[in-house]
Order: C-alpha cells, then sequence, then structure tokens
C-alpha cells in the first residue's frame, strides 16, 4: 500500500545517507560522467603509496556493444561469463567459476561485495589468466547462485562460534573511543548483534577453506576483493597468514553504519530502523522495490563513475541472483550487521608486530580506489595508506565503486603486476 511504499522510501533515503555498505539505492542524481579519452598516467602521492591513474573507457565494451537477452523467466541473462562450478560447503552449495586452473602461476581467488556475485568478476577472471595465473572467483554463501541459509540456522559455519573475538581487543592503542572517524582502531563490537551467520569470519572461513579444497595451492593464494568483500579477505589473511599470499581491496566499505562509526545517540534510532525493515512487512516492500531491473539500473549508474557501463549484462548480473530462494532475508539481515570487524582494524593487525616477516609485514596489502566513488570517498579512505602493511595505494582517475568491472583495463595489470612483485611468477600483459 502507499504508507508501505512511503516508509520503505524513506528507509532507502536513511540507509543510503549511511551508505549500507556501498550498495543501497540512491533516489537522486546519477553519477557524474569520466573523460573518454585514453591515459594513464600517475599523480601526486599519498603517505609515500598512493597514486592516481587515469581512467581509458576506450575498448571496455560500452552499452552499445551488448546485446539484451531474456530468458524465459522474462529476466535478464547474464551471457558473458564463464561456466558455472560447485563445491559442496560443509552441506552447502557454493557456486564459483575459474579460468587458467592448470597454469602454473599464482593462484588468485576474486571475492565480490554486497549485492554482488562471481559474474561480478568476468571482466578479470579470464584476463587475469592470460597473465599465467591460476583464478577463481567465488559466490560468499548468502550471495549469487550459493545457498541462502537462515541466517539463524548457521551454526555449522558460523565464524563467530568458531572464535574468542575479545583476544582482538590487544590490538587496541591505549585511548582509543568507543566510536569515531575512518582511521581510528576501537576492536570493540566484534560480534553481529543478531548472531547470524552472515558475519566476515564466516566468509573468512569459507574462503580459507575453498583455497584448501579447491584451489589446492600449496604456497597460498592471493585474495582480490571489492567493498566488503574487502573485510572477508583481509579476515582470511588474519585468520590464515600462511594460506594468504597478499591481498588487493577495490573501493572497500568503510562500513560506516557500523556502531563504532556512529554518534552513541544515533545507535538506538539506527537500530530501530533496522528492526522495521528486517522483522515487518515494509522490509519486504523494500526489497521488492530494490531488486527490480529500473531500481538496479539507477543503483549502478549512481556507483559507477561513468554511467554509460552499466549495460544490461551488467543488471542481469547483479540483479537475477536477487530472484533466488531466501535472497531478501539474507539482505534484510546484513543491513542489520552494524558491528564486526572496521579494515582499520584489520590492517592495524595486519601491519602488528605479530605479522612481521624478515623485511616487514608478511602480507602485503594493495589498495585501489576509483576517486568518483561515491559511496566510499576515497578522501576518507586515504588514510589506510599510512599502515605499515600497505604496499600500495592506487587511486583510479574516473572510476566508481566497482572498477574492476568498469575499469578492467586499470584494474586487471594493476593486479598482475602486484601479484608479479610479491611472487615472482605473474607477468604483466
Amino acid at each position: 500500500n502507499m504508507a508501505a511504499r512511503r516508509l520503505s522510501v524513506l528507509a532507502a533515503l536513511l540507509l543510503f545517507a549511511g551508505r549500507v555498505e556501498g550498495f543501497l539505492p540512491s533516489l537522486g542524481g546519477l553519477g557524474g560522467s569520466s573523460a573518454a579519452s585514453v591515459s594513464r598516467q600517475s599523480a601526486a602521492r599519498v603517505s609515500g603509496r598512493a597514486a592516481t591513474v587515469g581512467l581509458s573507457l576506450a575498448g571496455t565494451g560500452s552499452a552499445a556493444g551488448d546485446r539484451r537477452h531474456v530468458g524465459s523467466s522474462g529476466l535478464l541473462a547474464c551471457t558473458a561469463k564463464l561456466d558455472d562450478q560447485f563445491w559442496d560447503w560443509n552441506g552447502y552449495k557454493i557456486r564459483y567459476q575459474s579460468a587458467g586452473e592448470d597454469n602454473k602461476g599464482a593462484s588468485v581467488v576474486l571475492v565480490h561485495g554486497f549485492g554482488g556475485n562471481a559474474d561480478h568478476w568476468r571482466k578479470n577472471t579470464a584476463a587475469l589468466a592470460e597473465n599465467g595465473l591460476r583464478v577463481f572467483a567465488i559466490d560468499l554463501i548468502g550471495y549469487g547462485y550459493s545457498d541462502k541459509p537462515d541466517p539463524q540456522d548457521m551454526a555449522a559455519v558460523n565464524g563467530e562460534l568458531k572464535r574468542d573475538l575479545t583476544s582482538y581487543m590487544r590490538f587496541a592503542k591505549e585511548g582509543t573511543p568507543s566510536y569515531g572517524p575512518v582511521g581510528t582502531t576501537h576492536f570493540t563490537d566484534m560480534a553481529h548483534p543478531l548472531g547470524s551467520g552472515y558475519n566476515f569470519y564466516t566468509w573468512a572461513d569459507q574462503l580459507a577453506d575453498f583455497s584448501r579444497d579447491v584451489v589446492k595451492d600449496p604456497k597460498g593464494v592471493f585474495a582480490v576483493c571489492n567493498s566488503i568483500g574487502s573485510c572477508a579477505g583481509l579476515q582470511f589473511a588474519i585468520d590464515c597468514p600462511k594460506d594468504v599470499r597478499g591481498v588487493v581491496i577495490c573501493d572497500p566499505s568503510l562500513r560506516m553504519l557500523n556502531s563504532k562509526r556512529q554518534f552513541p545517540l544515533a545507535v538506538p534510532f539506527v537500530s530501530a530502523l533496522q528492526t522495521v525493515l528486517r522483522e515487518t512487512p515494509i522490509g519486504e516492500a523494500f526489497f521488492a522495490q530494490v531488486a527490480t531491473e529500473n531500481t538496479v539500473r539507477t543503483v549502478l549508474k549512481q556507483a559507477y563513475g561513468d554511467p554509460a557501463t552499466v549495460t544490461d549484462e551488467l543488471v542481469a548480473a547483479i540483479l537475477n541472483p536477487g530472484k533466488t530462494d531466501n535472497a531478501p532475508r539474507v539482505f534484510l539481515d546484513f543491513i542489520s550487521y552494524s558491528a564486526g570487524p572496521l579494515p582499520e582494524e584489520q590492517l592495524e593487525i595486519l601491519s602488528s608486530g605479530e605479522y612481521a616477516g624478515e623485511d616487514g609485514p608478511s602480507i602485503p596489502i594493495s589498495i585501489l580506489w576509483g576517486d568518483k566513488d561515491p559511496w566510499e570517498p576515497v578522501a576518507q579512505g586515504k588514510v589506510y595508506a599510512q599502515y605499515a602493511c600497505v604496499d600500495q595505494f592506487e587511486v583510479l582517475k574516473g572510476a566508481g565503486h566497482c572498477p574492476q568491472d568498469e575499469a578492467p583495463q586499470l584494474v586487471n595489470p594493476l593486479v598482475a603486476s602486484f601479484i608479479e612483485k610479491h611472487s615472482g611468477v605473474a607477468s604483466v600483459k
């Protein structure tokens, strides 16, 4: 009804103001366009590490080059993707794709963000394999075409139940307040407030088991992540340092709805809104508003630096998994995840003496960040360049929140060169 619709729109506006980990709709204008010229140039560094790279849009597959395909269900069909494969993880079906499994180079696991899936790496998986790498793109449990169990019925895989979350307090700096801006490390409120199995520790365990059971590289893997997938990849590195050779994070989520980011007086109001969305019909109405072709297209055009790169194929890749069983429940559960680790807490751990090698931090981190990202502004994220484990901080000129898809001609060479630097195996084409 009209009242529910108005409330869902209000919820969307409020949640977008908090950026909801970078994938809820803005009902305002679209993001600005970027230059179409071909360029790649370096600019000033941040803390000695950050560089700016110009965005080339030529040859990346614009909307004019795509064709619309409609499946029997009426949904757009995503055709430019690799074959799906499935892995059984503790009784749950997990979808993944791969390329170059027989290559002799380093192994790479690609990790999507909120609302994403392995198809969001369709411009990277095969391209990186052409550089001699073994590349695997996975759907995290709850996303894509992986199983989506009830959040409260995941004891067999819930990573929070397998850890002492208070142990991370040993990394906290003395005098750190209980909340604060990006760049402060608190190490409080590490557990999901609802005890849900959809948390970064669960996803880190999934990546660890996938790497051991499917990738099977005795040297370990490089994790390449986008948005909230960055927290999953960094946690994987923290938990399994012998299995991770390096991590690339693209436009990591700043987690602005985390309680450690909020002024304490605002926390009850945010929590109340999350409860309304999660436990009343308004939430289902809200999801119904989001999971449509027009809304997903609008969201992506707002998130991408150049709206022209939002094609029918991309819309299909993001929208279609949202039509699978229990997708609304997972969506509404995640927007209630106002706890757990922050990226700076994870970078603080990986920069600590416990993770030191002979010449510094043992797990190098590369950060790639689009300067047109409206959800996770690079101006706030540049503070991450100060952590000792951060080997590279590249600002991608003209790119938005998902540069691996919008600007693969920038991201793929940067990923390959980072892996080459830290493995001596990959070659950059």
